[in-house]
């Protein structure tokens, strides 16, 4: 509906969503994948059921704690297995320990399957494996599950992850024939247009070794060109692209150049694009979206628990104007707080070293979300906005 009435609206997936749900195919398809996945669950369900085997593994892994995994949200797996994966001496010397053996999980069927786990070979190294398979995977999730400004890095991000697991694929085709399936038909669900014109106009990745100009990154300016561009700007708009891509001096300084590797590229068109107005223009518009709507998710999903009784008299399509009425409201009170941190220079090669936006998010939306009393109601009839 907004693209019949809005010509110019370019609709995307939320990115985070579309690798959860590649997480989840993965998990259904591939035996070997979800057995390490499997045998890390029993393995930290049966440590947390017990308060005196959850003390003593903290005790040998000196306050590193093993992470449970959603039945729902299934790449939440790859974190629990990760932090299974740390402690391994640790928890070989738990099962062999007196608090273990005073349980006596030998005489329990789970207990004796947890033990064996634990102690055998084959579990760590499916483990490992299954990290390092998934890992490219994981780290486009780190890029993507937050409210910063992401879109000019996700088209690279992916062909790095696309690499990784193309290598992987060639160590052994037989049995990552899947996994290489799976994802390639992912990425083409994935990536848009509108994303290899994101990296075109990301300058740092432009000025790159890894860039390679291609098909993808052309029609995507061309739809740049024909929904976000006014018609009177559409010229000007073709002249300026032009003199970025040959990276004309006038453009790309001495500080432009040093700029590259210490800012956003919404920041470096800032800065710098003052030679190409119109360029600069639309640039930052793309270059600051992000790739994800987790932040929405999430916190709809604390108001639909919090405001059940209250929202029951309101038409199910009222309800959905006032969640998003709710949620940009909130982004445009948060808006200041978040902005720093949105836009900040994005080391690809490093992103599982990126900062977690989450608590920020759900401090500052679930609390509202929460504690919101003005719902729009009167007498059970909608309220004028």
């Amino acid at each position: 509906m907004p693209n019949d009435d809005h010509p110019h609206v370019y609709k995307t997936k939320c990115v985070a969503h579309e690798v959860q749900l590649l997480f989840e195919t993965i998990y259904y398809d591939i035996q070997w994948v979800r057995k390490a996945f499997d045998q890390a669950r029993a393995v930290v369900t049966k440590i947390q059921k017990h308060d005196s085997i959850l003390s003593s593994m903290k005790q040998f892994t000196n306050c590193r704690d093993s992470k449970q995994s959603s039945t729902t949200i299934f790449y939440s797996n790859y974190y629990m297995l990760q932090s299974i994966m740390g402690i391994e001496s640790e928890l070989r010397l738990l099962v062999s320990s007196s608090e273990w053996l005073s349980l006596s999980f030998d005489k329990d069927e789970s207990g004796v399957e947890v033990g064996e786990i634990i102690q055998g070979s084959e579990f760590w190294s499916g483990g490992k494996e299954v990290l390092q398979a998934l890992e490219p995977i994981f780290q486009v999730l780190c890029l993507v599950d937050g409210y910063n400004a992401t879109s000019g890095f996700l088209y690279a991000a992916v062909e790095m992850a696309d690499e990784a697991i193309r290598q992987i694929y060639e160590t052994n085709v037989a049995k990552y024939q899947s996994l290489w399936k799976i994802f390639k038909q992912w990425r083409g669900d994935i990536i848009q247009p509108i994303h290899a014109a994101a990296a075109f106009l990301n300058p740092a990745y432009m000025c790159s070794e890894k860039y390679i100009e291609n098909d993808a990154m052309k029609h995507g300016m061309n739809i740049m060109l024909e929904k976000l561009v006014d018609g009177e700007e559409k010229e000007i708009f073709v002249q300026e692209m032009l003199l970025y891509r040959n990276k004309v001096p006038k453009l790309f300084t001495t500080m432009a150049v040093t700029m590259l590797r210490t800012s956003h590229p919404c920041d470096w068109w800032d800065y710098c694009g003052d030679v190409l107005p119109v360029l600069k223009k639309y640039a930052i518009r793309i270059l600051s979206q992000p790739c994800s709507t987790s932040f929405c998710r999430e916190s709809l999903s604390a108001f639909e628990t919090a405001q059940t009784e209250k929202r029951e008299p309101l038409m199910p399509a009222v309800m959905g104007d006032y969640l998003y009425l709710r949620t940009n409201a909130l982004l445009m009170e948060n808006f200041n707080t978040m902005k720093e941190k949105i836009r900040k220079p994005l080391d690809l090669v490093k992103l599982r070293e990126l900062p977690d936006f989450s608590e920020f998010i759900n401090e500052n939306f679930t609390r509202d979300l929460l504690n919101e009393i003005k719902v729009p109601l009167s007498d059970g009839k909608q309220n004028s906005w």
